[in-house]
């Protein structure tokens, strides 16, 4: 994806976004996150149409988990098999291939967990990688890296031109909702929208 892709991608996911869930398969690594900027052309009608998104990573992919806990529970797990309440990202800790700011993570939260045995290997995989996503949630953060990136939403697959389209969609949405809040063609309450307050 282009840097320009990137930049999109960062504003839709940080602006409102929670991350919610992750997997791992067959050695490959995806995170979802919910509250993204980004128009679900699957929904109809009064549908809230803000979207759920996974960003997915392949060849010598990998995943680290911070935290600052004092425990050593394994909050990740419960993350991936649904226990837990979504993460709210902070707005200023979400970066796309900002490797500076992975590798200073590393060292801003006190534990590190994951499927690397030492720091120094976490150093060379972020290093090595060509797509990274380093994020931050208050106490808790994630490094998510690989050689390649997709972006798939409830139809699938997304490229740079479809992002950019769906970006600028939501935002016509986001005016039609308001418009229409508090009257019989309100749409559902969306949580995006809602956070996302107009100036008038």
């Amino acid at each position: 994806m282009s840097a320009e892709t990137d930049k999109i991608l960062t504003q839709v996911i940080s602006d409102v976004g929670f991350w919610q869930w992750w997997d791992g398969q067959e050695g490959d690594f995806m995170v979802e996150f919910g509250g993204v900027l980004l128009y679900d052309e699957s929904k109809k009608g009064k549908k809230a149409r803000s979207s759920l998104i996974a960003l997915c990573f392949y060849g010598d992919s990998f995943i680290i988990f911070l935290d600052n806990l004092d425990t050593g529970t394994s909050w990740y797990i419960d993350l991936h098999e649904d226990n837990m309440e979504p993460l709210t990202l902070d707005h200023d800790g979400f970066r796309l291939n900002d490797k500076e700011y992975a590798l200073k993570l590393l060292n801003d939260f006190s534990r590190r967990q994951g499927v690397f045995d030492s720091k120094e290997e976490a150093v060379k995989a972020i290093t090595d990688s060509s797509e990274i996503i380093a994020a931050t949630a208050g106490d808790y953060g994630f490094i998510i890296g690989g050689n390649t990136k997709t972006v798939f939403g409830r139809k699938g697959e997304y490229s740079d031109e479809d992002i950019v389209r769906l970006s600028k969609k939501w935002w016509e949405y986001w005016e039609d909702y308001w418009n229409k809040r508090d009257t019989k063609d309100a749409y559902e309450t969306d949580y995006a929208c809602e956070v996302t307050i107009p100036m008038k």
